[in-house]
């Protein structure tokens, strides 16, 4: 538990001076600030009631507490800051999610709010104290205005800065909307939140202690304002400290949560400190949830596999097609008429059940745009696809998609990005159970076939890209896919790792008889790993022609030196050249 704490240097023995230095270092500057100060106020200030020293700020700080004004005032500062926070929180996530949500309509009012964000809110206070009178209102009204703004910043930002691929990840992956809004936009949003918390309560502390200075009988803001007035300058320095030290532990304990719920966001090296605390917390959860329920477990079921509708050997009389793609089309527009850039411009082709089909092109040729409109997440402008004879108009966890950069869940260990996708379904489609014992039995299973079973609590981060490829494959397999669509996914892995990966995944795949549609631009890997391989022209993408890869299944390395593969691969070059 101390190493996890990093308390310990290694699990021999306990490292004293590194806990000295923990415990010392921190409290160093404090200490010469102290002995300045005493020095300061001692022999150089001529008259020393105007800057009394630590020790008589120390007395009046006991008399103040015993006396129990200082913890009045505590408590009624403390109240408004509490009051007119929340309600700031509230109304800003709320705001937050709707202006990410519509932005067209919040790009109309945003001038507006960027005129009354640069307005000071304790400019507010005559209009407090003339809307609401005398009392706490004025104050809580203050306190809202100071904390809203920082935090509704940082609540949009975070939400409008959620990577793309993280959304159509779970939404090709069954999840609906709700589940997408509260398991990773949310979650993806939460460090930019923090940022914007911890900034609104800094914020909420100067407002709380300006309101008190007019309208109220009661707060460490008017007890400033009072020992002012009688000169008491020791009260002054006394509430001063209370003030910087409730502040500072107001926004530390943010981001001490922030650091518990968000390891994952931590660039620094405390990161791997703040995992270790968040597991042991987790464990520390689940020992106790043991403890309550009875020691009966009951044995966990086992999940079958759902038969496919083409689970069937299709032959070269009657191949079964799994997917068709008819004459599709697609452009994007610029900010003029002129900049309109034409994408895909009538491609065509068809995908059989259990076989590996590959897309070819060069950079910007459209190969992306076709996995995105086969997978849902795009609509052509002509054209269309039908999968299994049914149009596409939307995205399905029958057609999971590996994303080029994987778009795992950062703030999910391997095990937790394995569970969303079978959370992801419901629990009465097509039979299949959704309990946690359930998931956890089958995410083990998923995470054993890809070789990650001495991973399952690590985090994306910590993983090889050759790891999170197969993890991201093990969360693909989790829903039964149909047809699993590959964009570029060995583009960022080494030449080594990048072959022991296609070998491994052909294997997976082959046991599994599952159809893949591979969007790639390496000749070797199209070569390797297809049985038929379309050949796109440059911008605008168009069918130039498709090749049949007739090479021995299963196929391992041996099989790149083969003369057969390297008259496919110079032909290809070829093809490609002629661009």
């Amino acid at each position: 538990m101390l190493a996890s704490w990093g308390l310990m240097e290694n699990y021999e023995g306990f490292d004293f001076s590194r806990a000295l230095r923990m415990v010392v270092m921190p409290f160093l500057g404090i200490l010469l600030f102290l002995i300045l100060w005493q020095i300061t106020s001692s022999y150089f200030v001529p008259e020393q009631s105007t800057l009394p020293t630590p020790i008589r700020v120390a007395q009046t700080l006991g008399q103040m507490w015993h006396s129990g004004e200082l913890a009045d005032d505590v408590v009624a500062s403390l109240k408004r800051i509490l009051a007119g926070f929340t309600i700031a929180l509230c109304i800003a996530i709320a705001f937050g999610v709707v202006a990410a949500r519509y932005g067209k309509i919040y790009r109309s009012i945003k001038s507006l709010m960027d005129l009354l964000s640069s307005i000071p809110p304790i400019a507010w206070t005559p209009l407090a104290i003339l809307w609401f009178g005398i009392g706490d209102l004025p104050a809580y009204f203050i306190v809202f205005l100071g904390a809203f703004f920082p935090m509704f910043t940082g609540i949009y930002a975070g939400i409008t800065l959620v990577d793309n691929n993280l959304i159509d990840a779970a939404k090709t992956l069954g999840a609906s909307s709700s589940l997408v809004v509260r398991r990773v936009v949310l979650p993806a949003s939460f460090p930019q939140i923090v940022t914007g918390i911890r900034t609104g309560l800094g914020v909420a502390w100067f407002n709380v202690i300006a309101a008190e200075l007019v309208g109220v009988r009661s707060g460490l803001g008017y007890k400033i304002q009072l020992s002012r007035t009688l000169l008491f300058s020791e009260q002054v320095i006394a509430i001063m400290l209370v003030i910087g030290v409730l502040g500072f532990c107001m926004t530390r304990a943010a981001g001490i949560v922030g650091n518990m719920v968000s390891p994952w966001a931590i660039q620094d090296e405390s990161r791997t400190k703040w995992i270790g605390r968040r597991m042991l917390f987790r464990k520390l959860l689940r020992l106790r949830s043991t403890l309550v329920k009875d020691n009966a477990i009951s044995p966990p079921i086992r999940i079958q596999e759902i038969p496919h509708a083409f689970e069937r050997v299709p032959n070269a009389d009657s191949p079964f097609v799994l997917l068709e793609v008819d004459r599709i089309s697609k452009s994007f527009c610029g900010q003029k008429p002129e900049d309109t850039l034409l994408a895909l411009d009538g491609v065509s082709f068809k995908i059989y059940a259990r076989e590996v089909f590959c897309i070819l092109g060069p950079n910007g040729s459209g190969k992306t745009t076709i996995i995105k409109i086969v997978a849902g997440l795009l609509p052509p402008d002509s054209g269309n696809v039908k999968f299994e004879n049914r149009y596409v108009t939307f995205p399905s966890f029958e057609r999971t998609v590996i994303f080029q950069d994987y778009a795992l869940f950062p703030w999910k260990t391997s095990r937790g990005n394995v569970e969303f996708a079978l959370e992801a379904q419901s629990c009465d489609v097509m039979s299949r159970a959704c309990s946690k014992n359930d998931r956890q039995v089958k995410s083990s299973a998923l995470l054993q076939d890809a070789g990650l079973q001495d991973f399952v609590d690590s985090y994306p981060m910590d993983l090889s890209g050759g790891m999170k490829q197969r993890l991201a494959l093990a969360r693909a397999l989790a829903v039964s896919p149909k047809l699993i669509l590959m964009d570029e996914p060995f583009a960022s892995l080494d030449p080594i790792v990048r072959e022991q990966s296609q070998e491994s995944i052909l294997q997976l795949i082959s046991s599994k008889e599952k159809t893949i549609l591979l969007v790639t631009h390496n000749l070797d890997e199209a070569v390797f790993m297809s049985d038929r391989i379309l050949v796109l022209s440059k911008r605008p993408g168009r069918v130039k022609t498709i090749i049949d890869i007739d090479l021995p299944r299963p196929r391992t390395a041996a099989i790149r030196c083969q003369p057969k593969f390297n008259e496919y691969r110079n032909k290809l070059f070829q093809l490609l050249r002629s661009e």
